[in-house]
């Protein structure tokens, strides 16, 4: 069992690696306090696979919950970008945009990440045919994307499935 000190001053346990002791012509309050970085000069240490992984899901859940906020507030986007063939675009935007929310709110909560994580992926094959869609008309409803932009965002979907995979899976 590590041996901890009997009293410890507000942050001194997280106060990062011992400081040099005093110069002769130092005073107690010429040391840094634990706020201050005597270090400020060098970089950031790299981000942990962990807190990667954290700030990755994260930032999909944030993606995903706006983007099926979208579905409610802008669903004319979403319609034009539906191939015709589909039925009940309304019906689809609406469950897709549903889908989105609460798949983005899942990967926050671990009890059902794995869940959410699973659906997203779905939801990401599914809607693949209106990607390919809207870049074999060449354009996207509401927006000015170029032609190639379209065309990107295909193997794109692979990215977020792999990005969902990770942090969910």
């Amino acid at each position: 069992m590590p041996m901890v000190p009997a009293i410890l001053a507000p942050g001194d346990a997280f106060a990062g690696p011992p400081r040099s002791p005093l110069k002769s012509d130092q005073t107690v309050n010429d040391t840094p306090s634990v706020t201050e970085n005597p270090e400020r000069g060098r970089p950031a240490p790299p981000l942990s696979p962990g807190r990667a992984m954290a700030l990755a899901r994260w930032i999909l859940a944030v993606f995903f919950i706006a983007a099926g906020v979208n579905h409610f507030r802008v669903p004319d986007v979403y319609f034009g970008m539906m191939p015709p063939w589909l039925p009940w675009p309304s019906a689809l935007n609406e469950i897709s945009g549903a889908a989105e929310i609460l798949g983005g709110l899942g990967l926050l909560v671990a009890r059902t990440r794995r869940f959410a994580g699973w659906g997203l992926i779905v939801l990401l094959v599914v809607v693949f045919p209106a990607n390919v869609h809207v870049a074999l008309i060449g354009h996207m409803p509401g927006f000015n994307f170029a032609h190639a932009l379209l065309w990107w965002r295909l193997p794109f979907q692979m990215v977020f499935i792999a990005g969902v995979w990770w942090v969910a899976l």
